[in-house]
């Protein structure tokens, strides 16, 4: 896997080249703390379990839906930005949006630029109040002011991934750079707004649910492997870490044998299994951008998975 990188101004882009991926992936993380349990209760109509950095994470998910409509709002539209699908997710180091597109510079560079022209936050205050209502929970100005001034704050460091079988020099990638450099623009808001007061959940986590807390690629790898095992098992990776009913446990734990997981993580010892997996994951926006270029030993992976089994 080959990375080329270019920083301007308020972006960093990296670019890596992966070999037998059908497309690309153009991913776009904002380093704000937010967080996916408000986006999975947006999901199913119910109140979260954690109200942890509500108003960043909702303001950030309005963007979110606003690049959505703009990159694949109707068919049509789909069809010209050539794009496949788009996610999103919210970690606690930041939130991500990713695309995927036709596997080269330009379609990337196309789909970023036009996530980065829909962060116009100071204009999303009616999406706000709407996501507010769904959860229940006030919507106001000054929370609402408070959270764009918030990730205003961290818009200068944008990181911008692209992934798949690109072909790419440094001077493409630093031209690339620089058009998407000029893409953003960090709408101000003069009020400086309110911090809204923490608001407690109804129902503890630890209570109903076994959390496994690991890196989101040892994370989503668990996933994998309990699922694989276990056909039809609910398995949630929230925020990083693993969830599953408590009363799963004791099958969970059966699965901690070495010749059970030497079969599953041996898979990812052969030849480009592993990018083929960044791949995936970044497309369903499953990891953050730093596990993406960082690299990770089967070895690590099969003590970990030793060591999280045992619940």
């Amino acid at each position: 896997m080959s990375k080329l990188s270019s920083k301007k101004t308020n972006i960093n882009l990296t670019v890596l080249k992966v070999p037998k991926t059908t497309n690309a992936v153009a991913s776009v993380e904002i380093p704000i703390p937010t967080n996916q349990w408000i986006i999975h209760a947006l999901h199913k109509g119910i109140a979260p379990m954690d109200y942890a950095h509500l108003d960043e994470t909702l303001v950030c998910y309005s963007a979110f839906l606003s690049a959505q409509e703009s990159l694949e709002g109707n068919p049509i539209t789909a069809a010209k930005n050539k794009v496949s699908s788009v996610c999103c997710r919210a970690f606690p180091q930041g939130f991500l949006i990713s695309v995927v597109c036709q596997k080269s510079l330009t379609s990337c560079r196309k789909c970023a630029g036009i996530i980065l022209k829909s962060i116009r936050l100071s204009s999303f205050y009616s999406i706000y109040t709407e996501l507010c209502k769904r959860l229940n929970v006030k919507s106001d100005r000054q929370y609402f002011n408070h959270a764009v001034n918030e990730i205003n704050k961290k818009l200068s460091s944008i990181d911008i991934l692209f992934l798949g079988q690109l072909s790419i020099t440094q001077e493409k990638v630093n031209g690339t750079a620089e058009v998407l450099n000029g893409k953003l623009t960090i709408s101000q808001i003069d009020d400086k707004g309110k911090k809204r007061d923490s608001i407690p959940s109804d129902v503890k986590i630890s209570d109903v649910l076994t959390e496994i807390d690991s890196s989101p690629l040892i994370s989503f790898l668990l996933k994998q492997f309990i699922t694989s095992k276990i056909k039809g098992m609910k398995v949630m990776v929230i925020n990083g870490k693993v969830y599953f009913q408590k009363e799963r446990n004791k099958k969970v734990a059966s699965l901690a044998k070495d010749a059970i997981i030497e079969r599953f993580t041996n898979k990812l010892g052969k030849s480009n299994i592993m990018e083929i997996l960044l791949y995936h994951s970044l497309s369903k926006c499953i990891i953050p951008h730093s596990l993406v270029k960082s690299s990770i030993e089967v070895s690590k992976i099969k003590s970990d998975f030793k060591k999280h089994l045992n619940v």
